[in-house]
């Protein structure tokens, strides 16, 4: 007998050592529908299946639908056991996410550096305040 639906999402997110946070995040699906799904609660519908396997375009849709065949893409295969370091695998959202962060970051450093920059300078002041004052 062969297993469904379900079991298979369970088999493919152990498969790739995500969570079912991990899997409804890549497949844009409802975190508590992944959860279902991967502790064999309910089958996934038509439609969210075929989501998916919009947004998760490794996975081998025949083997998803059916149970035959393998579970990734032959051209994926050499590529999926690292899926979270390989951009093929982030959705556009994900790169454009990851690029606003990166533009963030480089400009709190640059704020951070124009303080330590006004830090100094204020303690160079406080020192020839206190300087002025001695004499």
């Amino acid at each position: 007998m062969k297993d469904n639906t379900k079991e298979r999402i369970r088999k493919l997110i152990d498969h790739l050592g995500w969570t079912a946070g991990r899997f409804s995040r890549e497949a844009k699906i409802d975190k508590q529908s992944a959860f279902n799904y991967y502790n064999k609660i309910t089958d996934p519908t038509e439609a969210t299946v075929n989501k998916i396997l919009e947004n998760i375009p490794f996975i081998n849709e025949v083997w998803l639908k059916t149970g035959d065949g393998i579970m990734i893409k032959t051209e994926y295969k050499d590529k999926v056991m690292e899926p979270e370091i390989s951009s093929e695998y982030v959705s556009k959202n994900k790169i454009s996410e990851i690029e606003k962060c990166r533009a963030d970051l480089i400009r709190a450093n640059k704020t951070i550096d124009e303080l330590l920059e006004r830090i100094e300078n204020l303690k160079k002041q406080d020192e020839n305040t206190k300087e002025r004052k001695a004499i």
